[in-house]
C-alpha cells in the first residue's frame, strides 16, 4: 500500500497570496454578491470557498455563482459543501483569470431556503492571486 503523500498531494496555501471576502446570507435564499477587488490583484490563480454552516442532514448548503470583470458569459458555479459532513480540505478551483483595473467580483449565492431561517452562517471566498509588482 502506498503512503499517504503518494496518494494525496495537499495544496500549498503558503505559495500564493490570498484575499478573503466574507458573506453573511441573513436568512435569504438568494444573496447578491458584489465586491470591488483591490487594484493590486491582477491575476486570479484560484478560488476556495468555506462556510460555518453545521448540519447533520445535508451534504451541500447551496451554490455560489461568480464572475469577474462583469463577464456573465464566463461564470463559475461552485457548490458549497456542508463542512460537518465533508471536513476534508480540497484544492482551490484553478483559474488563470486576468483582471481589468478596478474589477468587481459579482454573482449570487443560492441557499437552501428551508434551512436558512433557523441557521445563520458565514461564507468565506478565498481568492488566490498574483499582484502587480512595481
Amino acid at each position: 500500500m502506498d503512503a499517504i503523500d503518494k496518494i494525496y498531494n495537499p495544496y500549498d496555501f503558503s505559495s500564493t497570496r490570498c484575499y478573503v471576502i466574507v458573506i453573511e446570507p441573513h436568512g435569504s435564499a438568494l444573496t447578491k454578491i458584489e465586491h470591488k477587488l483591490p487594484s493590486y490583484i491582477r491575476t486570479i490563480r484560484g478560488i476556495y470557498v468555506t462556510n460555518t454552516f453545521r448540519s447533520n442532514i445535508i451534504n451541500h448548503v447551496g451554490i455560489l455563482s461568480l464572475n469577474f470583470n462583469g463577464n456573465a458569459f464566463k461564470t463559475f458555479h461552485l457548490p458549497l459543501p456542508n463542512t460537518r459532513i465533508q471536513p476534508e480540505v480540497s484544492n482551490p478551483l484553478n483559474l488563470n483569470e486576468r483582471l481589468e483595473p478596478n474589477s468587481f467580483l459579482q454573482g449570487y449565492f443560492y441557499g437552501i431556503k428551508s434551512l436558512l431561517p433557523k441557521n445563520y452562517y458565514r461564507i468565506s471566498i478565498y481568492i488566490h492571486y498574483d499582484y502587480e509588482r512595481k
